[in-house]
């Protein structure tokens, strides 16, 4: 052997056992982290310049990251694997490692789902019409509910954690809030179809079953509010606006 290397010989007698496959997991993993970055910087940037759209700028922005950062934790969670001795630390540290990844993707997938409820919402090509304007922040307050449920199933599984458990005792706590909250959770899930039904808008002019009279000034999730030709602000729980019968003299 060339005398010039006989110090990478000794080097690598001296490591201990399992070392050098670590730093080589832990290299592929630099290596495709500057590989993405490069491909994404060089590459990608100039053909999604070339798109009308703006939906590959911005999967290019949320996912870059993601995507670099994933190849070096995975060749970190391999060079644990075979560096480190202790199961318990090795544990903890993919753990960690998972916890990472699971908040990097998951604020990609917030970031991408919000903006394709933007799209559908204000599209003028037809693709919005099953999401309209006055709807998007209900499509959206259940899209965030969701996949926080869906990130926190999976942090849960991360951390070996049963979730069967966690999920009968939020179940019960869910139970004795609805049983304490049923009207404030009537007057939202009324709120909720008001809003996508849309049987009137603000600056209508309604007149209720049981007398009420004035111009819409704001459709919240609880209540309705409106303004008599009195200039009176009459509050009404969505629990009745979605029960009452309306005469909308504006037309609707």
């Amino acid at each position: 052997m060339d005398s010039r290397w006989d110090w990478l010989a000794v080097v690598a007698e001296a490591m201990p056992e399992g070392a050098m496959e670590a730093i080589s997991w832990m290299s592929g993993g630099v290596v495709g982290a500057i590989a993405t970055t490069l491909l994404a910087s060089k590459v990608l940037t100039k053909l999604t310049a070339r798109s009308s759209s703006s939906l590959d700028d911005l999967l290019l922005s949320a996912l870059r990251m993601p995507v670099a950062v994933t190849w070096l934790l995975l060749g970190a969670s391999q060079a644990i694997e075979v560096g480190v001795r202790s199961a318990t630390t090795v544990s903890v540290l993919q753990a960690v490692i998972s916890t990472v990844l699971i908040a990097l993707w998951g604020r990609a997938v917030l970031t991408i789902g919000s903006y394709v409820l933007q799209r559908a919402a204000y599209a003028n090509d037809g693709v919005g019409r099953f999401v309209r304007p006055q709807t998007l922040p209900v499509f959206y307050f259940a899209f965030q509910i969701i996949s926080y449920a869906v990130l926190g199933y999976a942090l849960l599984g991360a951390w070996g954690i049963d979730p069967t458990a966690v999920l009968a005792s939020l179940g019960i706590v869910g139970l004795a809030i609805g049983f304490a909250a049923q009207q404030s959770l009537s007057d939202l899930f009324a709120g909720v179809m008001i809003i996508a039904d849309s049987p009137f808008k603000i600056g209508d002019f309604l007149t209720l079953d049981d007398g009420s009279r004035g111009k819409v000034v704001r459709i919240g999730i609880r209540s309705t509010r409106m303004l008599t030709v009195r200039q009176v602000e009459i509050v009404v729980p969505n629990s009745k606006m979605s029960t009452a019968m309306i005469v909308n003299e504006s037309g609707g």
